[in-house]
């Protein structure tokens, strides 16, 4: 991603999200509060967004978005609300536990903070981000007045400042407060270094019980991908200075916790979604992809 340009992937799936909304058989899997924020998003994004919504309905761009799809990671756009739907499970569920702050990592525009906010006003929110993609947001959510006093916006660039001195800086974070991080689609954007860093914070400078949600991708043919993902793909993220790098695999993810004075408590995969989410509607045999997983980790309280 550029300095002075907000992320192309946070567009895609605000866009994506918009799209999959208006699916007759998956639209449902969308909430109507994030379909309609991601179209503000795309808005202050793009000039061509209100046309773009309205040829969504088109079975002609459904087709032609469709094939898209195919050619480069089939069944993407599904696996990005599969995901959400299962991190938003687990934010409900630390918060029913006492957990009182949420801190999103390079949220993009994702819209779980934007919604649950309004809801749990007693809950501490704040979302870390891009300059430029951050700026964009608060444009949309401030023409809407959002948001409310419970939400609060920090800009950090991860590839020059560290989450350590910019949240530290913040004076809507409160360390005394159990807090749940989350960290969805962005590890595998970071060096090995930076993860390494960002879980070190986590783990010194959360509050008395800290977790962490974060998504992670595999090595697959010698590069961190999708499993069935095109060379296109690779080519995209190239051009858009996007390129994924991190990665680690399943079975070595015990371990790494282990190391980082983690505890692992849950790990969600295309069969977790299948089996949560889809099977229960006969659903079970579209096609999601695979390569992105979802964990859910606890710092040890020996900390």
């Amino acid at each position: 991603m550029k300095d002075d340009q907000a992320s192309s992937t946070a567009y895609l799936i605000a866009r994506s999200t918009a799209y999959l909304s208006r699916d007759p058989q998956l639209g449902h899997f969308v909430p109507s509060e994030a379909a309609e924020a991601s179209a503000w998003f795309m808005r202050v994004c793009s000039p061509r967004a209100d046309k773009e919504l309205e040829a969504m309905n088109g079975k002609w761009f459904r087709w032609r978005s469709g094939l898209a799809e195919r050619l480069s990671v089939p069944g993407i756009i599904l696996h990005y609300i599969m995901r959400k739907r299962y991190i938003e499970e687990a934010v409900r569920n630390s918060m029913e536990e006492g957990f009182q702050q949420i801190v999103v990592l390079a949220g993009g525009f994702d819209t779980l903070a934007l919604r649950l906010h309004q809801k749990f006003t007693e809950v501490n929110f704040i979302e870390v981000d891009h300059p430029a993609t951050q700026k964009l947001k608060r444009e949309a959510l401030e023409q809407r007045g959002f948001p409310k006093p419970n939400m609060s916006f920090l800009s950090v660039d991860f590839t020059k400042q560290t989450l350590e001195e910019r949240l530290q800086s913040c004076d809507a974070y409160d360390p005394k407060l159990n807090t749940l991080f989350i960290a969805e689609g962005v590890l595998m954007y970071l060096t090995a270094e930076e993860v390494g860093t960002i879980f070190r914070f986590i783990r010194e400078y959360g509050g008395p019980r800290t977790r962490f949600a974060f998504t992670f991708m595999e090595p697959h043919r010698g590069k961190v991908r999708f499993k069935n993902s095109s060379l296109a793909v690779d080519f995209w993220l190239w051009l858009k200075n996007e390129e994924f790098d991190w990665g680690i695999m399943r079975d070595d993810l015990p371990d790494y916790l282990q190391s980082s004075r983690f505890e692992f408590l849950d790990l969600a995969t295309p069969d977790t979604f299948r089996t949560q989410y889809l099977k229960p509607e006969g659903l079970e045999d579209v096609t999601l992809a695979d390569g992105e997983y979802v964990c859910l980790a606890e710092a040890s309280r020996d900390r």
